[in-house]
């Protein structure tokens, strides 16, 4: 592996639980392992889920396999942890895809670097380039996006460090589309998910019934979350309707950690409260006015990008899961200061 360029104090692992607060130079991390049930086709899978600069990175490998792949590309600050965890703790295996769900700082910052001194392919969705492109409007987004994860970062403790490295555009190897496999991730499907962004997917393991919500939702102080910005409400609730239906047992935040949906709920509850936070953030009645001039102000990308999108829906090859399900087992569950 060569060295980034990326002039960063030494991190070290320091393992479980997941840490969301301080420095940043201790990379924790917790394990989400699949193990098929008797008689089912599925392949033996583990999740690695390792904390960030402002967001948990997900790493996936089937065991015995020497390649694995990101669900999500994270900053740019997080390639030398990442590639500190591959050497450290998944000694020989290589990475192979990197996914990129959405054009925001703390998803597709790294995927450039992961591409370069990787050699990963890039996968993510059309739209992808064109999110902040251009002289104006789109470097304007771009600049305020990147304030916005550093105001983020320093808010749990983070240090402060040069946010404006974050590529403004990632040109993609594989194209994620929506109801199909992952390219690389074949076990994966993408599922379309518009609303925060014109463009951003969500990842859905059918048969571990594992969703990977990119930043659908957040758990933020035991609270479920929607984004910030949504640029389009309609195509926000539409994307809730769609994964509502998904017999999720294990649910994937970005921001939150690995929750298993039984132990706040239900899938159904938690995508209900999510609706309901959005709901009160847009409504006149909210009490958070300066929240409000914020939202205004990450969405000026908003009349660049197509809104109201059609997204057909799911199959049921997509939304059934297998008859021979898989046993999961939730390893080193996160505390409580990571919501």
């Amino acid at each position: 592996m060569r060295r980034t360029g990326l002039r960063l104090r030494p991190f070290r692992l320091v393992g479980p639980p997941l840490r969301s607060h301080g420095a940043g130079d201790a990379v924790s991390s917790e394990q989400l392992v699949i193990r098929p049930a008797a008689g089912s086709a599925a392949r033996p899978l583990t999740i690695h889920a390792v904390s960030g600069y402002v967001q948990i990175t997900y790493l996936v490998q089937h065991p015995g396999e020497r390649k694995a792949a990101l669900l999500d590309s994270a900053s740019v600050f997080d390639v030398p942890p990442i590639q500190l965890y591959l050497r450290e703790r998944l000694p020989g295996v290589n990475l192979a895809t990197a996914v990129v769900t959405h054009s925001h700082p703390d998803h597709m910052g790294g995927s450039v670097l992961f591409r370069e001194e990787e050699h990963a392919v890039v996968v993510g969705p059309k739209g992808l380039c064109e999110w902040y492109g251009g002289a104006g409007v789109g470097w304007v987004q771009w600049k305020i996006d990147c304030l916005a994860m550093g105001f983020a970062a320093r808010k749990v403790g983070r240090r402060l460090r040069n946010v404006f490295k974050t590529p403004r555009a990632v040109a993609v190897d594989a194209e994620l589309r929506h109801g199909e496999p992952v390219p690389g991730l074949e076990d994966w499907t993408a599922v379309s998910v518009p609303g925060h962004t014109s463009h951003m997917m969500a990842l859905w393991h059918r048969d571990a019934r594992v969703f990977y919500a990119a930043d659908m939702m957040l758990l933020l102080k035991g609270q479920f979350c929607s984004p910030m910005p949504v640029n389009s409400e309609a195509d926000y609730f539409a994307s809730l309707d769609r994964i509502a239906g998904l017999p999720v047992k294990y649910l994937l935040l970005a921001h939150g950690g690995i929750l298993h949906v039984r132990d706040h709920g239900g899938w159904p509850a938690i995508v209900e409260a999510t609706r309901l936070h959005c709901l009160h953030r847009s409504s006149s009645r909210s009490p958070r006015w300066g929240l409000r001039f914020v939202t205004k102000l990450l969405n000026i990308n908003t009349p660049r990008v197509p809104l109201h999108t059609h997204v057909p829906p799911l199959g049921r090859h997509v939304t059934e899961p297998s008859a021979n399900a898989v046993i999961v087992s939730h390893i080193n569950k996160p505390d409580a200061s990571h919501a």
